[in-house]
């Protein structure tokens, strides 16, 4: 009994041990799991594939440090049509299988998307189930008997409703009335009417960027029958898909769709009245109060049916297949809260350039973008919201979409946009993109369109290795915690609903949701104080209230997750059941913020002044209620209730924190220009902080103080790096963080610089002086991308005698390069601060031999070859205005060492 008791008290001991080693530094990304691992958008123009060249990919995908692929597959390539695979054939799937079969082997991991590009749809979606839309309206006045003809085209049109105004004020409903050729037939009683007749018809957009085999129409994402009749033409197909992690759904862009079959139907089921006599309000423009309700209504009931009849059922689909799902819900017409958490896998994006305030951090003015359309961490904190909410693992993006324009992408580029990422709460990051370009193809191989190229060909693969391992060492912390976020912020949903201008037909796209509302929308501005405040909080909508639940005070999750608090911005509107949940949580002991005031409306038509009678109520019984606050300083409160928060924001820091083994991990990026080194507040009294540098692996220990019981530390964290703390994790490192704040020694050296030898390769240069290496020679250094290799002497400058450890840091890098200190590799940077860390002990007194390998990017080698008009451009190519792509008047982007280099000690 002894041995039995022993022995389970070892086996658990193990089972903790394991637990407490998930959080681990190691330094092959290779050895992280697929999921802690980047993910790369694998592109197959045309299905020229082979499984050579898969092989060949997924070798070089695993080598780079990616987890695993999604494969999309797209437009075909000129000059290779005979080589071209029809989508979903035979042939095809035998090549998915190939893949699943060497990404097994190669630890990888793969998705696909359901559908030939996107949106879902293809050859098998016939009209009746495509995208709909309500076309036009047809008003006349009429007395007596009517004959007319609404509709010549019934192939193509359809009666959505047919409705007689008298200038009594009655109403009938004429739709029946209407006959199979489009004729409307009728007799009104006596007096003066005016007739509405809602014509509606198919968008008849195909699918975007279809590769062959793959075109056809769009599906109705509205209707539950056009989704399963879609969803039963795969279901042939599944033994080939045997292996897929998830299917994957693109961003929605269906265009003009707001309307479906079921719609009549569904509407009264959901709101409780006909919609047929206001149908013709959502083709005028007149501003009204019924225009502006009903108009919340028809959003509102078109966002439940994407969310049950769509997202719903594809989830409960794939799910019963074995396959998880992953979503991208920004750009439909729904709540997007809603969408993301009811799959398994929800997936932002991130579009275009931050324009971060950080030097050397640069931004291509071709893709630079207005403010308010640029990433934000409050927009994809929709995603990482409703998945810490529904206790989902992983929360994706895809990221870098259109970051620069081709060919000008370096890493330094793509580091600070992961980072706002990862402080937005994601922790799956899906790189777009590579193609299936054969290694052997024209230089620069394929590309795909809108996208920086992460693929085999790219300029960026000798160093993809340490970006990856970077962005795993990350993900492997942020897999493995817990969400921690204190406050819940409500989405006044039908605030956007009833008053947000049209841009799908009626509807209105939810994405870049200051374009709609700007930075005073009362939940951005909310959302923004609570965030410069340096609270951590979710997003919660209607849908999301309703599934919590009250323990110890707080609001938990379906998910689990806890929360001290819930602020409400201060919105018009609020159904009287959100209302009613509030104070169900309040009564509980859940602390209600109102922020300036209570929402003094309700939201839709139907028994408008009995509902909103009772919200009136409501409200009245919520101000006698001690846990409910009505306040213009939401943060006054949140103090008072010991709500933890940072001074890091107020420091020019950007954080999210974490729950890790019983303590708290802190991943901290410097994404602006102000901070370099200071002491910073955390939340509250930690006895152990051990700073974790993911770029270098390194763990050090942080000297702690006290101040108001709260912990101090001082940090040293220069613009566009980034830290992870562990406060009471069980982490413990005995080696002191290191300050560099000696003096800086400029480097006073000749250089050399030889170039890799190959095609085209320059001559040799001496300098003194580090310019870029454009301006040193002649046109072969001007149009040369690959690796220059500068090489000097120095003797150990006075000054660092006491130093243990030596920062050798740079101006600029362009690009990326590896430094080597007598014969000796001591580290690479590819992204800002460029500076690498090595022990002293290296460095002789005299003589000390440095060598750094500069690669730069492809920018320059692509405007030779423009310039000379080599013909490279197999496939589709366009510049972000989607125009034909020529780098002929480009501007020399500058290459290699730029500068000074100093020398900085630790001591």
């Amino acid at each position: 009994m002894r041995k039995c008791i022993l022995s389970l008290l070892l086996l658990f001991s193990f089972g903790l041990m394991l637990e407490a080693q998930q959080v681990v530094s190691r330094n092959d990304a290779r050895k992280y799991t697929a999921e802690e691992r980047p993910w790369i958008w694998w592109f197959w123009l045309g299905n020229v594939v082979s499984e050579d060249l898969i092989d060949q990919h997924l070798a070089t995908y695993s080598k780079a440090g990616y987890g695993g692929v999604v494969i999309i597959s797209t437009y075909g390539v000129k000059g290779y049509e005979d080589k071209q695979i029809t989508y979903r054939s035979p042939e095809w799937y035998k090549m998915i299988r190939h893949t699943l079969k060497k990404a097994s082997q190669l630890n990888l991991k793969v998705d696909m998307a359901l559908s030939s590009a996107w949106p879902f749809g293809g050859a098998q979606v016939m009209k009746t189930d495509g995208a709909k839309f309500l076309k036009r309206v047809d008003s006349f006045e009429a007395t007596g008997s009517i004959n007319r003809k609404l509709i010549e085209d019934t192939a193509n049109e359809y009666t959505v409703s047919v409705s007689a105004f008298s200038d009594k004020g009655a109403y009938l409903d004429l739709t029946s009335s209407i006959d199979a050729s489009g004729n409307l037939g009728a007799l009104l009683p006596e007096g003066k009417w005016r007739v509405e007749a809602v014509i509606g018809g198919f968008t008849n957009q195909m699918v975007k960027r279809s590769s062959p085999g793959g075109e056809g129409l769009v599906i109705d994402n509205f209707d539950k029958q056009a989704l399963l009749n879609y969803l039963k033409d795969f279901e042939k197909d599944l033994e080939s898909m045997k292996g897929v992690r998830a299917l994957f759904n693109d961003s929605y862009e269906v265009y003009g769709a707001d309307y479906t079959s079921t719609f009549i139907t569904e509407f009264e089921k959901r709101r409780g009245y006909s919609p047929k006599p206001y149908f013709s309000l959502l083709l005028k423009n007149e501003k009204s109060e019924l225009t502006e309700r009903f108009l919340c209504d028809y959003r509102a009931t078109i966002a439940d049916l994407i969310l049950d009849n769509f997202v719903k059922n594809w989830t409960d689909w794939s799910n019963s297949h074995s396959f998880k799902t992953m979503e991208q819900a920004h750009g439909s017409p729904s709540n997007l809260l809603d969408m993301y958490a009811e799959v398994d896998i929800p997936q932002c994006e991130s579009f275009g350039p931050s324009c971060f305030d950080i030097d050397k951090v640069r931004v291509d003015e071709a893709t630079r973008r207005e403010p308010y359309k640029r990433p934000d961490v409050l927009h994809m904190k929709f995603a990482s919201s409703a998945g810490n909410l529904m206790g989902r693992p992983l929360v994706s993006s895809e990221t870098a979409t259109w970051l620069t324009n081709h060919f000008r992408t370096a890493l330094s580029q793509v580091k600070p946009e992961v980072d706002k990422l990862f402080l937005a709460g994601i922790n799956h990051i899906h790189l777009i993109s590579a193609t299936n370009t054969p290694l052997n193809s024209v230089y620069p191989g394929w590309v795909f369109y809108p996208a920086p190229d992460f693929g085999p060909r790219s300029s960026l693969m000798n160093y993809m290795p340490d970006f990856s391992l970077y962005i795993s060492r990350v993900q492997n912390v942020l897999q493995h915690s817990k969400p921690d976020n204190d406050v819940l912020l409500y989405y006044p949903v039908f605030d956007y609903f009833s008053e947000i201008k049209k841009d799908l037909g009626v509807l209105a796209m939810m994405d870049h949701i200051p374009t709609k509302w700007g930075s005073d929308w009362p939940f951005a501005v909310t959302a923004s104080q609570l965030k410069a405040s340096g609270y951590q909080f979710d997003y919660v909508s209607d849908k999301l209230l309703q599934k919590m639940t009250v323990q110890d005070g707080k609001a938990k999750s379906a998910g689990g997750s806890l929360y001290k608090a819930i602020v409400i911005p201060a919105c018009k509107r609020m159904p009287i059941e959100t209302m009613r949940k509030l104070m169900e949580l309040a009564k509980s002991g859940v602390p209600v913020i109102f922020d300036k005031e209570m929402p003094g409306d309700v939201p839709g038509l139907n028994e408008v002044s009995q509902r909103l009678q009772t919200l009136l109520v409501q409200r009245e019984a919520m101000t006698t209620m001690p846990q409910v606050s009505v306040v213009n300083n939401v943060d006054s409160v949140l103090q008072i209730l010991s709500v933890p928060k940072t001074v890091l924001p107020a420091c020019g820091l950007e954080y999210i924190r974490k729950e890790l083994d019983g303590g708290k991990v802190f991943f901290i990026a410097n994404q602006k220009s102000d901070f370099q080194q200071g002491e910073i507040i955390l939340d509250r009294f930690y006895r152990n902080i051990t700073a974790y540098n993911p770029i270098s692996g390194h763990f050090s220990s942080l000297a702690l103080a006290e101040r108001e019981g709260k912990s101090l530390v001082t940090l040293q964290l220069q613009p566009g790096q980034s830290v992870i703390l562990f406060a009471d994790c069980g982490r413990k490192s005995r080696v002191p963080y290191d300050y560099f704040k000696g003096t800086a020694i400029p480097l006073q050296a000749h250089w050399t610089i030889d170039f890799e030898k190959g095609l085209d390769s320059p001559a040799s240069v001496s300098t003194s002086e580090l310019i870029s290496w454009t301006e040193l020679g002649d046109s072969t250094h001007c149009y040369y991308s690959g690796v220059g290799i500068y090489r000097t002497t120095f003797d150990l400058p006075a000054g660092l005698e006491k130093a243990t450890r030596i920062r050798l840091k740079f101006t600029d890098v362009r690009d990326m390069a590896e430094v080597f200190v007598n014969g000796r590799s001591v580290g690479k940077t590819w992204s800002v601060p460029y500076q690498v860390d090595f022990d002293v002990n290296l460095l002789g007194k005299t003589g000390n031999k440095l060598e750094i390998r500069v690669q730069n990017i492809a920018t320059n080698r692509l405007i030779g070859m423009d310039r000379h008009q080599v013909q490279w451009q197999e496939c589709y190519v366009a510049d972000p205005k989607r125009r034909s792509f020529n780098t002929a008047d480009w501007e020399l982007a500058p290459s290699g060492l730029i500068g000074t280099i100093v020398l900085i000690g630790n001591r």
